[in-house]
């Protein structure tokens, strides 16, 4: 299965003008999805077969008019139709059929298509943009009775779809450029998205146990993101975290514990009570800014990204609607 092309961060003022394409950015799991003979096989950004932990999006096959490889996005709605990743949280790192059949019926899914890769057995990555968009739009059958729809083309000026999006209780947008090739796999320039908030992809490098009431128990969480150099310490992050995840993320870290620091430095406060472990498990976190020291400012726990690996991880640029990226480290 092909990986999916990644977008560069940037901001509403790199991409305004007439060669850009602006859609919705969804706040959700990313997934290549492939339909071969009414089969439907779901894979994550890391090559992982989620296809079992969301039975609903079996319905795709009859959604489309042809066997085709697409690329989309899993969201989960809020009572008001918006994309709630805290909830999308409860449909994750499922494995037994009657917790996902149990969470499916609480928390139904949708799958948002955004570009096509292959139809009918016909690739079409050296297709520009525009022509596959409205291959896809031709390929997904109007009202089909499944969890799939394509989202329009945002017809707005970047800073105004910016605007929009934080009125809908979007993540912000991404501005395709409207002749570009599909690459799979890599992170090209020609898709840049532009965030209303900042948020930052992290590995778990260690964590530090709780006092009193929370004796026994995940306080907060040592994270990092990669760099050629090693695991930069971007923080330590305990609001957000909830005491059931805290409690599965015991069993998944206390298999991974290790006696040395995967970081390259770890400020002494941080580091004396902590507990190590293998830099392999993913996670995000939302923050104010970052610190000179490159730390995130208030970091909050969203949650566990079970798509991602850490090789996927980088450190994201600023958000915003202003002429130029803003400085992270």
């Amino acid at each position: 299965m092909p990986k999916p092309m990644l977008a560069v961060p940037g901001t509403a003022g790199l991409v305004a003008g007439d060669d850009w394409a602006i859609e919705w950015k969804w706040d959700g799991i990313r997934v290549i999805v492939r339909v071969d003979d009414g089969v439907v096989r779901l894979v994550s950004r890391n090559s992982i077969d989620r296809t079992a932990t969301y039975p609903e999006l079996a319905a795709l096959a009859s959604a489309l008019r042809a066997d085709a490889v697409v690329d989309g996005e899993i969201v989960a709605l809020d009572e008001e139709g918006r994309p709630d990743f805290g909830l999308l949280q409860r449909r994750m790192n499922l494995g037994r059929p009657r917790e996902i059949a149990a969470a499916a019926a609480s928390v139904p899914v949708r799958l948002h298509l955004f570009d096509v890769l292959e139809v009918a057995g016909t690739p079409t990555v050296d297709e520009p943009y525009i022509r596959r968009r409205e291959r896809l739009e031709r390929l997904v059958r109007p009202n089909a009775d499944a969890p799939v729809d394509v989202p329009p083309v945002v017809e707005l000026d970047p800073a105004v779809a910016l605007e929009e999006a934080e009125r809908l209780g979007l993540e912000g947008i991404v501005a395709k450029r409207r002749t570009s090739r599909y690459s799979p796999g890599v992170r090209s320039d020609d898709w840049v998205k532009v965030k209303l908030s900042q948020t930052q992809e992290v590995v778990i490098g260690g964590y530090r146990m709780g006092e009193g009431t929370r004796v026994g128990r995940i306080r907060s969480l040592l994270v990092g993101v990669p760099t050629p150099d090693g695991l930069r310490y971007a923080g330590r992050v305990g609001s957000g975290l909830r005491e059931r995840e805290t409690e599965r993320l015991q069993g998944v870290l206390d298999g991974l514990a290790t006696d040395a620091s995967p970081f390259i430095e770890v400020p002494a406060a941080d580091a004396a009570d902590a507990v190590w472990v293998r830099p392999e498990i993913v996670g995000e976190i939302g923050f104010g800014e970052w610190t000179r020291t490159g730390v995130a400012r208030h970091p909050r726990w969203r949650g566990l990204r079970p798509d991602k690996s850490p090789d996927d991880v980088r450190f994201e640029a600023g958000t915003g609607s202003g002429d130029q990226a803003g400085s992270g480290p």
